[in-house]
């Protein structure tokens, strides 16, 4: 069985000590006697996750975890690379409108970005995700249910689920599936 993951610093295992060992996914996997392929990225946006979705051959994986993030994220391609947005903004890579990309950024977010667009632009992600892995088994986990799911006493210090945060997410599935 191979079970494909995921999402943004929650399922690549931001914090722990092994990540590679500890976080949900290889729990998860070594529970269910399955391979591991965790494509998470910390600070993952949405629209990363259905990219790398279309990106890849799907057709080799039995399972899919799909752990949905922060609405205010967001990418672009800026001819090269695929360019990791997350508010407050902190990019390094500049020439768009003659203007330095994070006050870019910010202005966008002060300015453009309201918490509907936010909502619409999730929906928009969770139905291409639904239509993309549509025949095949998938679970959505959300960061804001997992935020609360794994509790303030089962975080490190910058909030990412801990050792025990990560056993309790993985206990979660298990009972999903």
């Amino acid at each position: 069985m191979k079970i494909y993951f995921d999402g943004c610093s929650y399922t690549h295992g931001a914090e722990l000590q092994n990540p590679e060992e500890t976080r949900y996914s290889k729990l998860l996997a070594n529970k269910l006697d399955a391979e591991e392929y965790n494509f998470a990225l910390n600070g993952g946006s949405n629209r990363r996750i259905v990219r790398n979705l279309i990106e890849k051959d799907l057709s080799s994986y039995d399972l899919f975890v799909i752990q949905l993030t922060k609405m205010m994220r967001t990418e672009y391609y800026n001819g090269n690379e695929w360019i990791r947005i997350k508010h407050p903004v902190k990019i390094r890579h500049k020439e768009i409108y003659k203007k330095n990309m994070n006050e870019f950024w910010e202005e966008y977010y002060e300015t453009y970005y309201h918490e509907a667009y936010g909502k619409m632009d999730k929906d928009i992600c969770c139905h291409a995700i639904m239509n993309l892995l549509h025949g095949r088994k998938y679970i959505f986990l959300d960061i804001d249910e997992l935020k609360k799911r794994v509790g303030k006493k089962n975080r490190a210090k910058h909030g990412h689920p801990n050792e025990v945060g990560h056993k309790i997410i993985m206990n979660d599935i298990l009972k999903l599936l």
